[in-house]
């Protein structure tokens, strides 16, 4: 069909037992065709409300804290991206570096950046 997955810190939230969690551990959203995004402003990702297992993959990826000292949390924006793809990658079982190029190849086919 052509088209892109984007997907916003909402993920953190999602408790279905098929939702999009669910659907990254089982490979149904390819990486080849997933977005990030940040515009969505109360789609901010709220780490703590992740299953555990989920969270102790985060643990293992010793993302810089520092580098998200000035996101509100309160809302999402630019800064947050990043724990929304490390999110993604804990799900995919792949380390967030993967997510981070992947997406930042998809979004630059889609906006035509190069």
């Amino acid at each position: 069909m052509g088209f892109y997955i984007g997907l916003t810190g909402y993920l953190c939230k999602d408790k279905r037992p098929n939702g999009v969690q669910w659907m990254l551990q089982q490979g149904l959203i390819p990486l080849d065709r997933l977005m990030v995004e940040s515009d969505a402003p109360y789609m901010y990702p709220n780490i703590r409300k992740l299953p555990k297992e989920t969270q102790e993959t985060m643990a293992t990826f010793s993302l810089n804290m520092e580098t998200f000292q000035h996101c509100s949390y309160k809302r999402n924006e630019p800064c947050s991206v990043a724990v929304t793809a490390a999110v993604i990658a804990a799900c995919m079982g792949v380390g967030p570096d993967v997510v981070a190029q992947a997406t930042t190849e998809n979004a630059t086919k889609v906006f035509s950046l190069t």
